[in-house]
């Protein structure tokens, strides 16, 4: 083969694997692209905060004879993290600042923020890996609160903590789905809430008879005794420390159905029942819950 051919061979070659190396960075890139879309679809947890950089080959040889033919630059690796530091979260925000600092930053108090941290921390605490230790729970609350409380970009708030942007998106949905989870049901409460009506034990004139005598004819040791009767054992179990006769914080109000019912009982046997009776009524009836 003369020089004029084996050179075209060679560059023919060369061009090839250059495609191949291309092709394949290519759908390598492609193809985390969509696992990250699917772990932030799935809500995922992902404390990725640099830029990774994807580098394959077609095989050594491949690769040493575009480098020798000048196709390919030879380019120093890097660490797949930069560098950054976290000292004013660490030294000055944690360390220095007081509770007027904190109320105009993150809208509330320190001791507030430890008190928040613990809760949150069962959700939200991870575990340090060979490659880098895990973000604390302290940091991962203050980074959401940032977030939450200031028109900061991501880029802005990971500059703020010495974290990458995608740590801070990520940090933000975990402390929210953490509330979600563990607080919302404790402190949130959207009004008063009626229970669905219930299937309501029935109750003998016998019954109400000795019921009656029991309490001595009062009126609200009477409507609690009914009450009783009427709402299931197991019902009555599940609903201790969450409902109340009129419903209020944090508590729902007892289904209508029972409320009509037992009215009904009270009326029959109480015909004229006065104020200070009737305000007894929910007092008595609260006792059971």
């Amino acid at each position: 083969m003369d020089p004029a051919q084996l050179n075209t061979a060679i560059v023919d070659v060369l061009n090839t694997s250059r495609t191949f190396v291309q092709y394949m960075v290519n759908q390598d890139l492609q193809s985390q692209a969509r696992r990250r879309r699917r772990l932030w679809q799935r809500g995922d947890d992902s404390d990725e905060d640099v830029d990774t950089e994807f580098f394959q080959t077609a095989g050594p040889c491949a690769l040493e004879i575009l480098m020798v033919m000048g196709q390919v630059l030879a380019t120093e690796c890097r660490f797949w993290a930069h560098e950054t530091s976290t000292d004013w979260w660490d030294c000055i925000a944690l360390q220095v600042w007081d509770d007027s600092q904190w109320l105009r930053n993150f809208r509330m108090r320190k001791g507030t923020f430890m008190e928040l941290c613990d809760l949150l921390s069962p959700a939200l605490k991870r575990q340090n890996t060979k490659m880098r230790a895990a973000l604390t729970v302290e940091k991962r609350v203050a980074i959401a609160l940032w977030k939450l409380a200031t028109p900061d970009s991501y880029w802005s708030v990971g500059n703020q903590f010495g974290v990458g942007k995608s740590t801070v998106g990520a940090a933000v949905m975990q402390v929210a789905k953490a509330i979600f989870k563990l607080l919302l049901r404790k402190v949130v409460t959207l009004g008063n809430v009626t229970l669905n009506d219930i299937t309501l034990l029935r109750i003998t004139q016998r019954d109400k008879e000795r019921m009656f005598l029991e309490c001595q004819q009062s009126l609200g040791p009477y409507a609690a005794m009914l009450c009783h009767a009427m709402i299931p054992d197991y019902l009555l179990h599940a609903w201790r420390g969450k409902v109340s006769y009129h419903g209020g914080r944090n508590k729902a109000a007892l289904p209508r159905n029972l409320l009509q019912r037992f009215l009904e009982y009270l009326q029959e046997r109480f015909i004229k029942m006065s104020l200070e009776d009737f305000r007894s009524i929910p007092r008595h009836v609260n006792k059971l819950f």
